[in-house]
């Protein structure tokens, strides 16, 4: 006879199960005793064919918790004769969980979560022991350990019930990881994670570029939750992320005042990227980047420097209702900053690499009049293939427009590049649905401003019109008093029909975003 006990791991059910045989066949019963130790017995009888199996269940509240179980069988044929005994079997009921709740240690991933650790110095890749211990809680026997995105499912045992074991792990990404834990009590295990032990790899590499933030050569994304929760979300290099819509790592709580939070880079120049960040009260200061996804919590105020040799602290950015990190836009190797005011005035803050502004801290005026039209804009790095960092900015219509910088403190084409007339008096035409798909003094009969010989216009966009003196484009542009409408390009002081990379106003028919194109 075959003889077996077997448990639903729900932890509601036990069967017991037995295979009675015998030799005349027909019909046999297979007579179940089971008793806790120390208790009454209770007998089953389950009736099958010979040779098929008999099985009987043993519901839930019939046993009790912490009680040990001894069964046997024997097996009955149709003239009521008894078979012996089969061996005694025993199981006990646990139907209390183990608690997930242990330590941890590692001397080459030490826990970044205890200030008495020193930082980790070992890059990803470098296998780790860590040590888990049971703090002397003798039900558990067991632990199934996970690392980083890996379930908890590799089983170590313990050296004793309640003891301590030690597995071997490697760290597959620099930058923030975790230890999981689930506890087994030899029965059941945990139903929750032990995920208290953070630690850091670090990376072999520096930072090659500001969109990193654990320099494993992939972009990665920081975000803000509705909370003020700021977390690290880490690039898989292939378009995804490590931990899919979950935080990598929480870097800040409780920053739902900042105002504005950017990438600049490397800010403080010691090759790690650093985040800058507009207080609640205008108060510009930035949280230095430790190289491997997570950033000191003390911040640093932005300085520069007086007459007197004393560091005066960056205050006033809430005067700025945006602010982006545009990388190096003035060319000489720093950092620097570009914000736009109420009125649409944008300027550029020169960073000096070392925390700081240049010698001469004072903005530079980038621009005025068009920037307010924008609802966002955003610093993408060098878009256009020339080595120098630009900007896209985008109205609520889903109009996107490419800034392209010129690497010295400006833009090489709309935004920067200012112009004059060559003519006095110069009529600025109104813009309206019948002047704007092809602009001629007669469709574009409203004047809205002039322009002198001695003013400067920034050109926004260009397209072709009514010709006049020989030139067939008409210029969109917005006059030192802050008027945009169209003036013909025969009038600008330039040398050929078209001045250079401004770009096209013919909109696009994609409904996609879709940068409009230069016109060469």
């Amino acid at each position: 006879m075959t003889i077996r006990t077997f448990k639903d791991y729900s932890g509601a059910l036990v069967y017991l199960r037995a295979v009675p045989k015998d030799a005349d066949g027909g019909n046999v019963t297979a007579a179940f005793s089971y008793w806790p130790t120390g208790g009454a017995t209770t007998i089953r009888n389950v009736t099958v064919s010979s040779g098929v199996l008999a099985s009987t269940l043993l519901a839930k509240t019939s046993l009790a918790d912490g009680a040990t179980y001894n069964w046997k069988v024997r097996t009955k044929d149709s003239d009521g004769a008894f078979s012996g005994p089969s061996a005694t079997c025993q199981f006990t009921v646990d139907r209390t969980m183990p608690l997930a709740d242990v330590d941890i240690t590692s001397p080459e991933y030490p826990n970044y979560n205890d200030p008495g650790n020193p930082p980790s110095t070992k890059p990803a890749g470098t296998p780790g022991h860590f040590t888990i211990n049971a703090k002397g809680n003798k039900d558990i026997v067991g632990f199934y350990v996970g690392i980083d995105n890996d379930a908890p499912t590799r089983y170590i045992a313990a050296n004793a019930p309640g003891g301590t074991a030690t597995i071997t792990m490697t760290p597959t990404r620099s930058g923030p990881g975790v230890v999981s834990v689930r506890t087994w009590d030899g029965v059941n295990p945990s139903t929750s994670l032990d995920s208290d032990f953070s630690f850091f790899a670090t990376s072999p590499g520096v930072h090659q570029s500001r969109s990193e933030a654990n320099a494993d050569r992939h972009g990665d994304v920081i975000g803000r939750t509705a909370a003020g929760d700021v977390c690290l979300y880490i690039g898989d290099g292939a378009g995804n992320f490590l931990d899919g819509v979950q935080c990598s790592l929480k870097i800040d709580s409780n920053r739902s005042g900042w105002l504005h939070v950017v990438r600049p880079g490397d800010w403080d120049g010691d090759r790690w990227n650093d985040l800058v960040v507009v207080e609640a009260d205008g108060d510009l200061v930035y949280h230095s980047g430790m190289g491997a996804g997570s950033f000191y919590p003390n911040a640093e105020p932005v300085t520069s420097w007086d007459s007197d040799g004393n560091q005066v602290p960056a205050t006033g950015w809430n005067q700025y209702n945006l602010v982006v990190a545009p990388g190096d836009w003035d060319g000489d190797g720093a950092p620097d900053l570009i914000a736009r005011k109420t009125t649409g005035e944008i300027v550029l803050h020169r960073g000096n690499g070392y925390g700081g502004w240049a010698d001469d801290s004072r903005p530079v005026r980038l621009g005025w009049g068009i920037w307010q039209g924008f609802d966002s804009i955003v610093a993408p790095d060098d878009v256009d293939g020339d080595g120098k960092p630009d900007l896209f900015a985008r109205k609520s219509t889903g109009e996107l427009t490419l800034f392209r910088g010129n690497g010295k403190a400006g833009f090489a084409s709309v935004g920067g590049a200012k112009y004059k007339v060559w003519q006095a008096g110069v009529n600025v035409r109104q813009p309206s649905t019948t002047c704007d798909p092809a602009s001629a003094v007669a469709k574009c009969p409203t004047i809205i401003d002039t322009l002198a010989t001695t003013e400067q216009f920034t050109p926004i966009c260009t397209r072709q019109g009514e010709y006049v003196g020989g030139n067939p484009y008409w210029v969109k542009v917005t006059t030192p008093r802050s008027k945009t409408g169209w003036i013909s390009a025969y009038y600008a002081d330039y040398s050929e029909n078209q001045l250079p990379d401004i770009p096209n106003c013919t909109k696009p028919t994609s409904s996609t975003y879709t940068v409009w194109g230069v016109t060469e």
